[in-house]
Parts: structure tokens; C-alpha cells; sequence
């Protein structure tokens, strides 16, 4: 619809501007029959003149006339969008509001962080049956091989990660004796 009313406000415009031209066509016909002391058709054609002076006039009235309403609507369009959206933004933010998805949300954050305690006693418990000293050593000798590379700042000659001796059969014996013992 806006579309269209502009489209006509267009229309208006050039109808205003092809009467001007007629306006000024007419009046140099006024021009040269003045020039020729014929001033009979000069008045007819001044009036002509004048008629398509005041049809220019009123089509610049009505394309303004259909710009103003094209803005007025195109602004009430606007308006009722942007109050649409607020509408919805407002929706959303009362059901984030609201104190049973707060506490729906609790409840999950409060069994996630159970189950993840309990993941991290079964973890211990793992780690204490098969030796958690196994890593302790590994990182003892990381850690020295390291300090070692550093100091000789000799890059070439790393030793392998998996190179580095580790005791853990001895103490993997051990935990397997304990828990034979106990069986």
C-alpha cells in the first residue's frame, strides 16, 4: 500500500512538472501574440498559461500531500513492529522470570554437581586400588629429565616420554598382594 501512495506521489510530481512546461509553453505563445498586437489570443493564451500554473500548484500540493501520509504510515509501521518485538522480548523475559524455571535449573545444576562428585570418589577409589604413586614417580622423572634438558640446553639429545624408567610393576605387585590378602 505504501508502495503505491508514494508511486502516486510520483505520479503527481511529473503531472505538476509537464504542466509546468505547458505553463511556459503557453506563456511564450502569450509572448508573440503580444508581439504581433494581437492581444485577444495573448489573453486566451495567458489564461492558459495561468489555468496550467495553477494545475502545476496542486499536483506539487497532492505528491506532498501523498509523501507526508507515506511517511506517517510508513512511521506507524514502524512503530507497530518495534512495539511487536518489545511485546515478544517481554514474553521471554517473563519466563525467564519466572521462579519455577529458577528452581527447574537448581535441581539440574545440584545432580550435575552430584554426579560429579560421585565420578570423582569412583575416580580415587580406581586410582588408590592401581597406585596413584605410579603417576607421582612419572611426573618425578618428567620433571628431571626436564631439569636435565635445560641445563645442558641441548635439545637434540631428549629422552622419550616413554623412555623414562618407571617402578610401577613393583608397586602394581604390591597393591595386587594387598588385595589377594585381602580375598
Amino acid at each position: 500500500f505504501i508502495f503505491n501512495m508514494k508511486f502516486q506521489g510520483k505520479m503527481f510530481r511529473r503531472e505538476s512538472d509537464k504542466a509546468l512546461r505547458d505553463f511556459k509553453k503557453y506563456q511564450e505563445k502569450a509572448k508573440v501574440q503580444l508581439m504581433k498586437n494581437n492581444s485577444e489570443a495573448a489573453q486566451i493564451y495567458a489564461q492558459q498559461a495561468i489555468q496550467y500554473k495553477q494545475y502545476s500548484a496542486q499536483y506539487v500540493q497532492m505528491a506532498c500531500k501523498f509523501d507526508i501520509i507515506c511517511g506517517n504510515l510508513k512511521t506507524q509501521q514502524l512503530n507497530s513492529q518495534t512495539v511487536g518485538e518489545i511485546a515478544k522480548l517481554n514474553e521471554v523475559v517473563q519466563q525467564s522470570l519466572e521462579p519455577s524455571e529458577m528452581i527447574g535449573q537448581a535441581k539440574v545444576m545440584t545432580q550435575f554437581n552430584m554426579v560429579c562428585e560421585k565420578m570423582g570418589v569412583q575416580q580415587s577409589v580406581v586410582q588408590n586400588m592401581m597406585g596413584d604413586t605410579d603417576q607421582q614417580v612419572g611426573v618425578s622423572d618428567l620433571m628431571r629429565q626436564l631439569e636435565d634438558e635445560i641445563a645442558t640446553k641441548d635439545v637434540g639429545q631428549v629422552k622419550d616420554v616413554q623412555q623414562i624408567e618407571e617402578p610401577v610393576p613393583v608397586v602394581q605387585n604390591q597393591k595386587r598382594n594387598e588385595l589377594d590378602d585381602l580375598a
